[in-house]
């Protein structure tokens, strides 16, 4: 399914993630399409990393912007073809059982990008990077509510010209049937509970996010990096600034 075309003035769910340490990790969809305000935006942010979940051919059909003086880190989750109806629950379930591998090397990314600024991203802001940050955050101790309440308002935040198109692609491509419906649910809609079930799953096969990405290769140290730069006092009760 091709993305949207037209020019965004602003970078579509940017924002901070909720956490009260020092380390400034911000999320975003694909900052692709971007007017000059868009760009003006990312750069004051002094984002020094970019680490981009999408696949090449995404990235070759709708490149996005990289902020000045930022390195741009590919790291493709999908290693293949985008799902396009199937359960999201079926999605998180299949990245981390098959794709342990490439999370952690995005984890890895972001703990060298901090604590300078490191904006990860994939398309919509919501799968690919929900599921990265939020093992993310887990390692770096954010209250399980607050990273799930970040992560259900990424469909809230997708800007309406993106539903529009992704509504009319998909009904092109598969009419008004129940795979439509299921289609629609996977790229426009992030409910807390599926997010919730993938890290429940993770902390019942492996114990914790940390010992998920160990296994995987994430270097100790870091690990130790996520922790000092993404935690800190008051995570409990801070949900991170907005910008």
């Amino acid at each position: 399914m091709s993305r949207p075309t037209e020019a965004t003035t602003s970078v579509p769910n940017l924002r901070r993630v909720p956490s009260a340490g020092v380390g400034r990790l911000f999320r975003s969809a694909a900052p692709s399409g971007l007017e000059p305000e868009g760009m003006r935006e990312l750069n004051r942010l002094e984002v020094r990393t970019v680490v981009d979940l999408r696949e090449s051919f995404e990235i070759a059909e709708r490149r996005g912007y990289v902020p000045h003086g930022a390195v741009h880190v590919s790291v493709p989750l999908y290693l293949g073809p985008l799902p396009v109806a199937t359960a999201i629950e079926d999605v998180y379930y299949r990245l981390l059982t098959t794709r342990g591998t490439e999370i952690t090397k995005a984890a890895g990314a972001i703990a060298a990008g901090l604590p300078t600024g490191v904006l990860v991203h994939c398309a919509a802001g919501k799968d690919r990077t929900g599921l990265v940050v939020a093992l993310v955050l887990e390692v770096a101790g954010v209250p399980r509510q607050i990273l799930l309440d970040d992560y259900a308002r990424s469909a809230r935040d997708l800007p309406a010209i993106y539903r529009e198109r992704v509504n009319h692609e998909l009904s092109c491509a598969l009419g008004d049937s129940s795979e439509l419906q299921a289609a629609l649910h996977l790229h426009l809609e992030s409910p807390a509970a599926a997010l919730d079930a993938a890290l429940d799953m993770v902390e019942a096969r492996f114990g914790s996010a940390a010992c998920y990405l160990l296994a995987h290769g994430l270097d100790p140290a870091d690990l130790t990096i996520l922790r000092e730069e993404l935690a800190g006092p008051g995570a409990a009760e801070e949900a991170g600034p907005d910008l």
